[in-house]
């Protein structure tokens, strides 16, 4: 059987004949049943998969695949085939001529991790027989740490289970991103696609397990890196910041601080390359997003904005008349349109890895770009001192540039130059640097330093110290009793509490039979290449003892050195869905740890793990304390007493409305 040599699709009004992946990806999964797709993103691999259903002459496909996406792929299937009959969210539905013709049901990730999945998949099976199961953006669904998700459970259950009833199951998996952080991560969603188990697929992130997993991803997919011919325009913008240093030096305590400094000085800059329909990208948010609505709009234009909490300025951008839009790493997955009225986009701050760039780009380099060239411009700042250059922003460029990492070892075959150097690794670098130039006045950043009272300490100072603060459990009852954002400006403006409570944390602790930090290094030492934050990581020990092994983000009042980020910890400065594990090592202090719950939610990704210490006298309801992590979206995993401390570690296993978490001790 051959592709008819008359088929083609309208695509903008153009007709269209398939590209020589669409044609490939249709041709090989009839004749091998499996494969996965991991072409790059706006290649059109949602079109190959429409043609895939055709060829092989399905009656019946299931397409799983992002919320976002299920009106893209609806309309997408009717433009091509418009005898098509599509339901959307809906497992069951009623046809009585499903031998007849060609049906398809739009299903989302979500659907696959609800209490009533298992009986929808059942009453389908029984009601239909299934021909081709598509998974879209497959890498939702890989198998992240040791716990499998109930989302992966599910969509695994509905293949293995289909193919009982319909040996010619046929099965296509979609990703341009199979591999992000970990090895696991390619090594499950082989074995989702093929339902047989690889356990010769080392985890590990060695280079022979790379170029293994390389090795199967090749032989079971494709992967086309053919963009429409446009002309990209790659253009870096020279922005001197030599006045800022001095602040930087000052105030720049942390990437996001340094980065709201920064971007003051890129705006500028970016006002002058702004158009009609002009895409302005920041991967962060939090008092940056603030500053280029208002100088945009100062100067006249139409502003809107598609981020983690806010999408509502997509469509208008897209078919209205909003000139601008500003826009985080929610732009990068799951979304079309873009490309039909975009062709400028400006890097304020650029994500931290080639793929996700890669992903951003596609969002604008990919079928339907009616535009000749694509620009994308890049604001650097750089500083001198007496001919010395430095520049933040070349550093981050370079390493966008640069393959070196397990990703793209393993999806293509790109051999690992050395070790990246992680975000605070980096920013540690900018501070040494700050800390060597000679401009201006100096000014000496001095950071609090926890020390235990020793017998030759003066005892008047700590009698004085005893007396204004009081001992550990009055302190942690001020803590305990006042909200987060009360006690993170009053250790600001007075260090020496946070160091006197840790102080006496150190003391306390000697005496403890399980130590809950010890824990928590102790679980993660047996797994690898995980983005972790340390919610209240005092000391920064969990970052220190697996420095190089993942990716660790610490947090707290107080900064004890240029690792950590000093924030109220209910609104820490990271995107939605980028932790793998969250960590509160007795750090649930306040009346509203229900926003520290609910900041764990935004930033997990699904299937991301919480892990909690707490001392179990402090807990006035265990129960309700659960019942509340439940309704904040997480499934309890463990729920013991270890010692004196209650342990809970749960996965976030679905999406809430984050202003519903309330959670109570």
């Amino acid at each position: 059987m051959q592709i008819p040599s008359g088929w083609a699709f309208r695509i903008n009004g153009k007709i269209t004949p398939p590209n020589l992946m669409q044609k490939l990806t249709a041709v090989q999964l009839r004749n091998r049943k499996r494969m996965l797709n991991l072409s790059l993103t706006g290649t059109g691999k949602t079109i190959g998969g429409i043609l895939s259903s055709r060829i092989i002459d399905a009656h019946l496909t299931i397409i799983i695949c992002p919320l976002d996406t299920i009106p893209n792929w609806h309309g997408e299937i009717k433009h091509v085939f418009p005898d098509s009959r599509v339901t959307i969210k809906n497992f069951n539905p009623h046809w009585s001529d499903i031998e007849e013709g060609n049906h398809y049901i739009l299903l989302n990730h979500e659907m696959f991790q609800q209490p009533s999945t298992p009986g929808h998949i059942r009453q389908l099976l029984e009601r239909y027989k299934i021909d081709l199961i598509i998974v879209d953006e497959i890498h939702r669904c890989k198998h992240r740490s040791d716990d499998p998700s109930k989302r992966r459970q599910m969509v695994l259950a509905l293949i293995t289970n289909a193919t009982e009833n319909n040996p010619d199951l046929h099965v296509l998996g979609m990703s341009a991103t199979p591999v992000i952080n970990n090895l696991k991560e390619g090594k499950s969603l082989v074995e989702l696609v093929t339902g047989i188990e690889r356990s010769d697929l080392g985890e590990k992130a060695t280079l022979n397990n790379c170029m293994r997993l390389h090795q199967a991803l090749v032989t079971l997919g494709i992967r086309s890196r053919v963009k429409p011919k446009i002309k990209i325009n790659r253009v870096t913008i020279p922005v001197n910041c030599t006045h800022l240093v001095d602040e930087m030096r000052e105030k720049a305590t942390s990437l996001l601080k340094m980065e709201q400094i920064l971007t003051r000085a890129r705006i500028p800059a970016i006002l002058k390359e702004l158009q009609p329909k002009t895409i302005v990208y920041t991967h962060y948010v939090e008092g940056i997003v603030d500053q280029l609505k208002e100088a945009i709009e100062g100067e006249g234009w139409t502003v809107g904005f598609h981020m983690g909490g806010d999408k509502s300025g997509r469509n208008n951008f897209i078919d209205g008349s909003t000139d601008i839009l500003i826009a985080s790493s929610a732009m990068a997955t799951g979304v079309d349109g873009f490309q039909r009225v975009c062709d400028r986009l400006i890097l304020n701050i650029p994500p931290w890895t080639s793929a996700e760039l890669e992903q951003l780009e596609g969002r604008l380099n990919r079928q339907g770009q009616v535009h000749d060239t694509l620009t994308i411009l890049m604001p650097v700042t750089y500083g001198l001192d007496d001919g010395e250059h430095w520049s933040w922003d070349e550093g981050r460029l370079a390493r966008l540039q640069n393959k070196q990492t397990v990703a793209d070892a393993a999806v293509d075959g790109v051999m690992p130059e050395g070790q990246l150097r992680t975000e605070s690794q980096a920013f540690r670098d900018l501070r040494q640097w700050l800390e060597r130039l000679k401009t201006g006045e100096q000014k000496s950043i001095i950071r609090p330093r926890i020390f235990v009272p020793l017998p030759d300490i003066d005892p008047v100072d700590v009698q004085r110290r005893n007396l204004q603060y009081g001992d550990f459990s009055r302190m942690n009852a001020r803590w305990s009793n006042s909200y987060s954002q009360t006690t993170y400006k009053r250790l600001q403006g007075n260090p020496e509490e946070w160091m006197q409570y840790h102080t006496l944390y150190q003391e306390a602790r000697k005496t403890w039979s399980i130590i809950p930090y010890e824990e928590a290094i102790k679980w993660l030492q047996r797994r690898s290449d995980l983005v972790v934050a340390d919610f209240g990581c005092g000391e920064a020990l969990i970052a220190k003892a697996l420095a190089g092994k993942h990716i660790v983000h610490s947090f707290d009042f107080i900064a004890i050195n240029d690792s950590v980020i000093e924030c109220d910890m209910a609104r820490v400065p990271l995107e939605d869905s980028c932790l793998d594990v969250a960590m509160f090592n007795l750090s649930l202090m306040g009346l509203n740890i229900a926003d520290y719950i609910r900041e764990a939610a935004r930033t997990l990704k699904l299937d991301g793990q919480l892990w909690i210490y707490e001392v179990t006298s402090h807990m006035k309801d265990i129960q309700g304390f659960i019942r509340g992590l439940e309704l904040a979206g997480f499934r309890i995993i463990e729920n013991t007493k270890v010692g004196k401390f209650q342990y809970f570690r749960a996965i976030k296993s679905e999406e809430v409305e984050l202003s519903q978490i309330a959670v109570q001790l």
